[in-house]
């Protein structure tokens, strides 16, 4: 068990974990650091001469109607190690039915040849097509080709950044003032779009949006693979893939029938990216619905015979209007080193319904700073979607609403050792039956509108009391307290085994037992610590203000410590104070002699990104 000072050394030490990195460019230090390359037995480039349906090196499938053709004569693939050519761009669906190997004969699809750049299959075009509206500046107009013709609806990004949707209102003309005044009032550098019976309508940040740095989104999935219908369909390695620009999830892996057993298993993705994902709706389209980076799962009617076997490893997730990985019907997955960036939704997982013994290690999870922007007036827009880190729902099929009821179906869940970063809601949402959450760091740099959360349990009925366990944990607050709920307990039966966690912030933040509605919240008129003291949890727990014990500095609380970054990220040593920095009091959240300057020299222990660990690592958090 840490002591109380390691507890504080842990709390201070880790309390600046990193600066914000954009998408685009965490993206290509993620590209640049894959090096994988596999030896193919067929091969496949969207860019060769026609290829007389060979599959060869020399002569290599160039349409996924060839590939397709080929699996659907060859027993699903069976043994196949299918090479997508470095540096080359698919642009269109890669979606094959029917595939499976077998324990002794995976099938393969991965990078092959010398170029740097991954294969990329890109589910949009470039439209160079935009025409100027009339008395209106900077304004254009374009019909989008999409491949669902039932909506056309859908999702424009600008030198690969999406763009902001504005609702559509109930005229063009009041539409077009919409667009108008978000784009003059919004943030310097993105671009924003509106929809309105039909068409687009968009401001680009880039002046003429008719220079190839305009995509649309076309297709309703990027990547996907539907297994074939068998019961022991699987058995396939995904590696080295880049799947961008989708209406839907731009990467996917779902059995094809749903007959019972027929769910997948021994599933591999690794050193894969996905992302562009999603609608930001504002006509309630059903399309929208998932809009995640990565969508894996077994049949959405099936809780009992569920995919198994699933690793998930060293991924990257961009972009995603929705969730960076997705899971259901799933039973024995490992999601290990991932990272994401710009995620609207989870960003991290979601275990969204019949997930069990699901093991979610060394991930980070950043989500998107903008996710207030998105959405809008629909009931699939972003703004229903579960935007958080970690999101377990503890549903018992894909179409239910209502958690089940044994707390049975979504067991024996950890999540260890991962990094959140901004997450637009909540940090940690809990539902479902016995789990760890343990030796995370969830860190608010950000403020949004609206509050957030980093702990919110609603286990009641269909997990029952004591049946998650909240350990060694540090939660990190830099927005000074704005909005900024650190424990949503919902009912007493709710409150989750757990201790030793770190909550630190500059001010005074709020603790709620129960959501409000028996008014327990404490704000440094209650302890929130003698609230819980017939309960298992943070007993032992520490943060920076008097809600564990009375008194100043050294008598219970923990100064809130913030050094000097690069950046990098990386603190300084010996550099002074931040510019503009000042010296405050923060002890238990009131004015005290006690004066710390928060940019004080403090000398770290560094990860192998040059990030602050404790000095007792990994006593609390991931670092």
């Amino acid at each position: 068990m840490a002591s109380s000072l390691e507890l504080k050394l842990a709390a201070q030490s880790a309390a600046v974990v990193t600066t914000g990195i954009s998408s685009s460019s965490a993206l290509t230090r993620f590209l640049r650091n894959v090096d994988v390359e596999i030896t193919p037995t067929h091969f496949f480039d969207p860019g060769a001469a026609e290829s007389a349906n060979q599959g060869t090196y020399a002569n290599p499938w160039n349409s996924i109607a060839l590939l397709q053709s080929y699996i659907n004569g060859h027993a699903s693939g069976f043994g196949m190690r299918i090479g997508l050519k470095r540096g080359s761009v698919l642009r269109g669906a890669f979606n094959l039915t029917g595939l499976s190997g077998n324990d002794d004969c995976p099938v393969v699809i991965g990078p092959y040849g010398d170029a740097q750049a991954l294969p990329q299959i890109v589910g949009g075009y470039v439209k160079a097509d935009w025409v100027l509206v009339a008395g209106e500046a900077n304004t254009w107009q374009g019909v989008p080709l999409v491949t669902d013709t039932s909506a056309l609806e859908t999702e424009i990004y600008e030198c690969g950044e999406r763009l902001i949707r504005v609702p559509q209102q109930t005229t063009l003309a009041l539409t077009l003032g919409a667009l108008a005044a978000a784009a003059s009032g919004g943030i310097t550098g993105l671009g924003y779009s509106a929809f309105f019976n039909g068409a687009h309508y968009i401001i680009p940040a880039s002046g003429n949006p008719n220079l190839g740095q305009i995509e649309c989104a076309s297709e309703t999935l990027a990547f996907n693979i539907d297994l074939a219908d068998a019961a022991d369909a699987g058995h396939l390695q995904l590696i080295g893939l880049h799947a961008r620009m989708s209406r839907n999830w731009a990467f996917g892996v779902y059995p094809h029938g749903v007959s019972a057993g027929h769910t997948g298993i021994n599933i591999t993705v690794e050193q894969c990216a996905a992302g562009q994902s999603g609608i930001d709706s504002t006509n309630n389209l059903a399309i929208a619905a998932s809009g995640a980076a990565f969508s894996i799962g077994g049949s959405e009617a099936n809780q009992v015979n569920r995919m198994s076997g699933l690793t998930v490893r060293h991924c990257f997730a961009h972009q995603a209007l929705n969730n960076a990985l997705e899971l259901m019907a799933v039973d024995g997955v490992l999601v290990q080193g991932n990272e994401s960036h710009e995620i609207n939704g989870c960003s991290v997982v979601e275990n969204f319904a019949a997930c069990s013994n699901v093991v979610v290690t060394y991930n980070r999870g950043h989500g998107d700073v903008n996710a207030w922007l998105r959405a809008v007036n629909s009931a699939t827009s972003a703004r229903s979607y579960q935007k958080a880190g970690i999101w377990q729902s503890g549903l018992p099929l894909g179409g239910s609403t209502v958690p089940e009821p044994t707390g049975t179906v979504n067991i024996g869940n950890v999540y260890a050792f991962n990094y959140v970063e901004d997450a637009p809601l909540q940090f940690l949402h809990f539902q479902g039956g016995a789990c760890k959450f343990h030796h995370n760091t969830l860190v608010r740099r950000v403020p949004v509108v609206g509050e957030q959360t980093f702990l919110e349990t609603r286990l009641g009925a269909h997990g029952g009391a004591n049946a998650f366990e909240f350990s060694n944990n540090l939660c990190v607050d830099l927005c000074y307290g704005n909005g900024m709920r650190f424990v949503d307990l919902w009912t007493a039966s709710t409150i989750p085994v757990g201790d030793r966690n770190v909550y630190s912030t500059p001010l005074l933040g709020a603790f709620y037992i129960d959501n409000g509605n028996l008014g327990l919240k404490f704000d440094g008129a209650g302890s929130y610590r003698a609230a819980l003291a017939a309960t298992p949890l943070d007993q032992s727990s520490y943060a920076n203000f008097n809600y564990f014990a009375t008194g100043l500095a050294g008598s219970g609380a923990i100064y809130h410590h913030q050094a000097q970054v690069d950046t990098r990220g990386r603190p300084t040593q010996g550099a002074g104070p931040t510019p503009g920095s000042i010296n405050v009091a923060i002890g238990n959240g009131t004015t005290s002699t006690a004066v710390f300057n928060r940019d004080s020299r403090v000398d770290y222990s560094r990860d192998i990104d040059g990030r602050p660990m404790s000095l007792t690592a990994p006593s609390i958090g991931c670092y």
